[in-house]
């Protein structure tokens, strides 16, 4: 239940956005005699497809709940640009939905990708899916350009492509906390089609991923160190670190520090074997 002070600021927040939008920005007509700036609630009750007793009593800052869908129709309603609807979540106590597949990244993101190099360093949305790597990371675990775009996701590649296996040191242990991490993601999305048809997608393919689902295995993300068996630069092993992007909250940068010195020694290496097997 959100809180009312929470309630209130959420009132507030629509009424002044409200205020800022005339009928001609939204595609209706002006109308005459209007006593109050910008949309009338009625209006933005319309655009959104909720009744107006119920949009009033969100601006009036009543106890009652309201849906992640009503949140988000009333976003598109408002015009809201991404920050603003991450702030409406917020006030309204509810996770931002993840609204299907990332797009591209900004171009300083890949720049601060690429500029990790040797390191392998990759962003990710928040169902997994690859949205920029470094030639580091293609060394390490082959060009996921070779991959059709929809199986460019770090947890696909981990319980389907089968030289996982083998390249990944300890895969059940490394697999088993990918997928317990996984899960804490899409609770966080529990109406984005993007999750629901992902994790269908694994149970199907994958007997581990099926089973693990069913047992309801749950951990965090922890600092922690991994180790690759490489087809040509044998053992490497590294330190993974999950950093967030404060302009796309959504999106995290993952980077691999090498934890020894033959590892930071295969480092320039990498960058051009973009050939080696496929993982993650």
């Amino acid at each position: 239940m959100v809180e009312v002070t929470s309630r209130r600021q959420l009132a507030a927040y629509l009424r002044s956005h409200r205020e800022r939008l005339t009928p001609i920005d939204v595609g209706l007509p002006p109308g005459l005699r209007r006593r109050t700036p910008g949309l009338r609630r009625e209006e933005v009750a319309l655009l959104s497809g909720v009744s107006v007793t119920w949009y009033t009593w969100i601006e009036q800052a009543r106890d009652i709940v309201v849906s992640r869908q009503v949140l988000d129709s009333i976003a598109r309603a408002l015009r809201l640009e991404p920050p603003e609807r991450r702030h409406l979540f917020g006030l309204a106590g509810e996770p931002l939905p993840a609204g299907g597949p990332a797009g591209a990244p900004s171009v300083a993101l890949q720049c601060m990708v690429d500029v990790l190099e040797p390191y392998p360093a990759y962003l990710v949305s928040p169902c997994w899916d690859l949205l920029a790597w470094n030639r580091a990371k293609a060394g390490l675990i082959g060009d996921p350009m070779k991959l059709a775009e929809t199986e460019r996701n770090t947890i696909w590649i981990a319980f389907t492509d089968p030289a996982q296996r083998h390249v990944m040191v300890d895969w059940r242990r490394q697999a088993l906390g990918m997928l317990a991490q996984y899960r804490i993601d899409a609770a966080q999305y529990p109406n984005d089609s993007r999750f629901a048809a992902l994790t269908e997608s694994l149970r199907q393919a994958s007997t581990e991923f099926r089973d693990w689902w069913d047992h309801n295995v749950i951990t965090d993300f922890q600092p922690t160190r991994r180790l690759f068996d490489h087809p040509e630069f044998g053992r490497l092993t590294y330190d993974y670190l999950k950093l967030a992007v404060v302009e796309s909250p959504e999106l995290r940068l993952i980077t691999l520090v090498p934890a020894d010195e033959a590892t930071a020694a295969a480092g320039p290496a990498l960058l051009a074997g973009r050939d080696a097997a496929l993982v993650t």
